[in-house]
C-alpha cells in the first residue's frame, strides 16, 4: 500500500495541473495562439531554467559511479534506437513519427526520480539520482532534438540536425549547467533564488499549458500511435533494461533508480518541444497524458516486483 500511495503521489498532480488546463481552455481564458505563445516561454524559458538549476545543484563529484553511468547511457541510447526502429514503422508520417518515437524513449526522471528514489532509500538516495540528471537529461535532449530535426519536413539534414542540437535551449541550458558543474563556479545567491523560482513554476506551468492544448477528440485518430507509445514507454522498454540491469548485478539503490529512468511517463518537456519543432503537438501531449497517469499502477508493479 505504501508503495502505491508513492506512486499515486507522485502521478496525480500532474494529472490535476493538466486537467486545471483543459478547464482554462475549456472556459475560454486560453485560444490556440496564446496557448502556443505560453508554450514557446515554457520551452525557452523555464524549462531551461529547471535543467540548468538541477544540474547545477548535483553533487557530482561525491558520487561518480562510472558503472551505473556508462550502463544508463548506453541503455538509453539503445532504447532510442529500438524507438527509431519501431516508430518508422508504425507511422509513415514524418510528424507523427518524431512526437511518436520521443514519446516512446524520453523518460520523466526529473520529475519522478527524485520523489520516488528518496520515498524508497531517503537522503541516501538523493546524490545518485542527481548524478544520473546531470548524465541522463542532457542526453535525452540530444537524441530528441536529433528525433525531431531527422523527422521535420521528409528530408535528412545532417547541417539542420546540428544547428537544431546547437541553437535547442534545453541542450544550450544543460551544457552551461555542467559545465558550472565541472569548473564548480558558484552563482550569486540572488542568481540561483531566481533560477530555484523559475525552476519551481516549469513543471506545473508546461503540464497547465499542456491541458490547455488537449484534443480528445483526436484521441481517436492517433490510438494505435497511443497504444504503441504506451506499451513502449510504461512495460517493454523497462521490462528489457531492468532485465539486463539485475543480470549486470546492479542491486538495491543502483537498481531503483535504473528502474525510475526507464519506467517513469514521457517526459513533460517532450510537447513543448514538438510543437516548437513541427512535430505533431497533440501526440506528444496525449502520450505525455496517459503514459503519466497509467504509471501510477506500472510503477506500483515495478517497485512491487523489484521489492
Amino acid at each position: 500500500m505504501t508503495n502505491l500511495m508513492i506512486a499515486f503521489n507522485a502521478v496525480i498532480p500532474m494529472f490535476l495541473w493538466m486537467l486545471i488546463g483543459y478547464g482554462v481552455r475549456l472556459k475560454g481564458l486560453l485560444d490556440d495562439t496564446s496557448q502556443k505563445q505560453m508554450n514557446s516561454v515554457v520551452f525557452k524559458i523555464f524549462l531551461p531554467a529547471l535543467l540548468f538549476y538541477n544540474i547545477y545543484k548535483t553533487d557530482l563529484h561525491m558520487v561518480l559511479q562510472p558503472k551505473l553511468m556508462g550502463f544508463v547511457a548506453v541503455a538509453v541510447t539503445i532504447g532510442w534506437l529500438l524507438s527509431m526502429a519501431i516508430g518508422m514503422k508504425a507511422d509513415p508520417q514524418p510528424q507523427k513519427r518524431g512526437a511518436l518515437i520521443q514519446g516512446m524513449f524520453r523518460s520523466n526522471f526529473i520529475l519522478f526520480g527524485f520523489p520516488l528514489v528518496l520515498s524508497l532509500f531517503g537522503p541516501v538516495g538523493a546524490g545518485v539520482t542527481s548524478m544520473l540528471i546531470a548524465i541522463v537529461i542532457p542526453l535525452y535532449n540530444v537524441l530528441a532534438v536529433v528525433t525531431l530535426e531527422l523527422f521535420r519536413g521528409c528530408r535528412i539534414s545532417v547541417k539542420g540536425i546540428l544547428i537544431g542540437i546547437l541553437k535547442n535551449p534545453l541542450i544550450v541550458s544543460s551544457v552551461i549547467g555542467l559545465f558550472c558543474l565541472i569548473l564548480r563556479i558558484s552563482l550569486p545567491r540572488f542568481l540561483e533564488s531566481t533560477l530555484a523560482g523559475l525552476s519551481n513554476i516549469a513543471t506545473p506551468l508546461a503540464l497547465v499549458v499542456m491541458g490547455a492544448g488537449f484534443h480528445i477528440a483526436l484521441i481517436k485518430e492517433n490510438v494505435r500511435n497511443l497504444t504503441l507509445a504506451i506499451l513502449m514507454r510504461l512495460v517493454i522498454l523497462p521490462g528489457i533494461f531492468i532485465t539486463v540491469a539485475i543480470w549486470g548485478g546492479f542491486r538495491g539503490l543502483e537498481l531503483a533508480a535504473i528502474m525510475v529512468i526507464f519506467a517513469a511517463p514521457t517526459a513533460v518537456s517532450s510537447f513543448p518541444m514538438a510543437q516548437q519543432m513541427g512535430s505533431d503537438g497533440d501526440l506528444a501531449a496525449e502520450i505525455v497524458a496517459f503514459t503519466t497517469i497509467l504509471s501510477c499502477v506500472t510503477i506500483f508493479l515495478w517497485i512491487f516486483g523489484l521489492k
